[in-house]
């Protein structure tokens, strides 16, 4: 394929082209991540903590098994979500939403022989599969079973639906000064620090601009109790306007704002589109991931691979066949 006298040619043919056309992105000296860009690492001012709520369940050796939502998620989850134990006729554990009047109960059926087939790790990765539950989150349950419970959980008769009770509402430092903006529309992440024992399985609000200056918010996924996390958003800010920081478990806990590897397009796509990067004008053989959206410009970015190296020098330039 060339060109001549501004036509562009093709050795091609049986067959039509009605309309390619090529698009490139150009992102001058492209900062590699950073967790503290946005703002800088804060300890928490307010004190109210998030107590989390929880549903017990008992097995037929009297082991017990908790469910227990994200600490923030407070008392949302309150009889709105049940949990159920039964017994399989196999050797299989499995996780399942009820139907009809039972919309709101996951039932636990647990192996029949095997206690391995039934430990709380297992069932907690079930669990959080399922996404949703009567409209509420589970993604972030935890599962903690007694001492015995991983060792010999096996038999178990039809339970009576446990409701998700107690947790109460903490509070929030809002802050809507003092913020770094990045260079060009980019993902947020919030990193979660200081003493591990003082981090909460909280979320952050973030709320800002997109590429059209429209006004955009969401909270971003939980952090990890007890353990440093970064966390990141699925919408690429052009500004951060407003943070809100929900009260850890201890005064020594930090969160810091930034921005990750995702880099906001300046387009709505509404269908997969053929895309390359190249990094300081040099192909990158990292696959990428693309997100696209119809509807909001924001969703619409290129998270560059983990492997990758921006150093804030090398452009990156996003080559598009639409």
């Amino acid at each position: 394929m060339g060109r001549f006298l501004g036509s562009l040619g093709t050795d091609a043919y049986s067959g039509e082209v009605e309309e390619m056309k090529l698009g490139r992105y150009h992102v001058a000296a492209c900062p590699q991540k950073d967790t503290d860009a946005v703002m800088a690492a804060v300890k928490r001012v307010k004190t109210t903590a998030w107590v989390a709520s929880y549903a017990q369940l008992t097995n037929s050796t009297t082991d017990t098994i908790n469910f227990t939502a994200p600490m923030m998620a407070g008392a949302v989850p309150n009889d709105k979500v049940k949990f159920k134990l039964a017994t399989s006729s196999n050797d299989a554990m499995s996780v399942a939403i009820g139907t009809g009047d039972s919309i709101d109960t996951v039932t636990v059926t647990l192996a029949n022989t095997t206690a391995d087939n039934n430990t709380a790790a297992k069932i907690q990765a079930a669990v959080r599969a399922l996404g949703t539950v009567n409209g509420i989150d589970v993604s972030g349950i935890t599962c903690t079973g007694s001492a015995q419970w991983d060792a010999r959980t096996v038999a178990k008769n039809d339970d009576t639906a446990v409701a998700m009770a107690n947790g109460v509402t903490g509070d929030y430092d809002e802050y809507t000064t003092g913020f770094t903006n990045p260079g060009v529309p980019r993902t947020i992440t919030a990193t979660s620090g200081g003493t591990a024992n003082d981090i909460g399985a909280v979320a952050v609000y973030i709320y800002g601009t997109d590429y059209q200056d429209n006004a955009i918010e969401e909270q971003l996924p939980y952090f990890t109790a007890n353990s440093a996390t970064t966390v990141e958003s699925t919408r690429a800010y052009k500004t951060v306007t407003k943070v809100m920081i929900p009260a850890h478990d201890g005064a020594d806990a930090t969160t810091s704002i930034g921005f990750g590897n995702g880099i906001g397009l300046p387009y709505l796509l509404d269908h997969n589109v053929g895309m390359k990067l190249a990094i300081g004008g040099v192909e990158d053989t990292n696959a990428a991931t693309f997100n696209i959206d119809a509807d909001e410009i924001s969703k619409n970015y290129v998270a560059i691979n983990a492997s990758t190296t921006l150093d804030g020098v090398k452009d990156v330039d996003i080559y598009m066949w639409l």
